[in-house]
């Protein structure tokens, strides 16, 4: 008997949708997807899915599905035409492409290609700003961080001084963004060579205080970020 399919939405800690997809096992798709975050992929999808996880503390209510009991022949069409209406309702969806193929795997013919059509092209502002906001509050797996520390061993040390050398050079060419931040002591500092300089010379860690900003923290060791400068 031929398998019914199905199609699923994957949703924020604000009940906003961010994936459209289709499956003929919901259960075991769910699991797959959290198996990936655990296994930390970063495929836009999982980085999303890792942040809400973190957010919300659980991965209750994230996952529903939509419509149900689809033929072979037909969920293709109502995955794509899922996406499409999302997207015009306004939902930022993760999703690579418009649908249709989604489970049946790339050849690695297709997989070459790919590569060759992104290699060389340049992410524009936007694009990398949404990057950079998918990776903010994820959790790194103890696999993933022992072989950042792994790779970290094989890199030439860096000078003491290279911070300030950093500055020097890309002075006038990075528009560094700059915060104002209260000491213990309760004086103003501004971050003139960013906030990674700055929490360097201080002893401080940078995420700590940088949750001092939107409040998840109230201070990081008596500091806190109280605006932009």
């Amino acid at each position: 008997m031929t398998k019914l399919h199905h199609i699923y939405i994957l949703k924020d800690e604000n009940g906003n949708v961010f994936y459209v997809g289709k499956t003929n096992n919901p259960t075991k798709r769910f699991r797959r997807h959290l198996g990936h975050v655990r296994s930390g992929s970063s495929y836009p999808v999982h980085n999303k899915l890792r942040k809400v996880i973190s957010i919300k503390g659980n991965s209750n209510g994230i996952y529903e599905i939509i419509e149900s009991d689809i033929s072979q022949d037909k969920v293709d069409d109502r995955e794509m035409f899922f996406i499409k209406d999302y997207k015009a309702k306004g939902f930022k969806l993760k999703n690579l492409t418009e649908g249709g193929e989604g489970g049946k795997g790339f050849t690695d013919e297709t997989q070459r290609l790919a590569g060759l059509k992104r290699r060389g092209i340049k992410l524009s502002d936007e694009h990398r700003k949404r990057i950079s906001e998918s990776k903010l509050g994820v959790k790194l797996t103890d696999s993933h961080k022992k072989s950042l520390k792994k790779a970290w061993k094989t890199r030439p040390p860096m000078p003491p001084d290279w911070g300030e050398m950093l500055s020097k050079i890309n002075t006038g060419k990075i528009n560094i963004k700059r915060f104002l931040v209260r000491s213990p002591t309760g004086e103003i500092f501004t971050t003139e060579t960013g906030l990674t300089d700055f929490c360097r010379h201080h002893n401080l860690n940078v995420k700590n205080l940088h949750k001092t900003k939107d409040g998840t923290r109230k201070h990081h060791k008596g500091w806190s970020i109280i605006g932009d400068a």
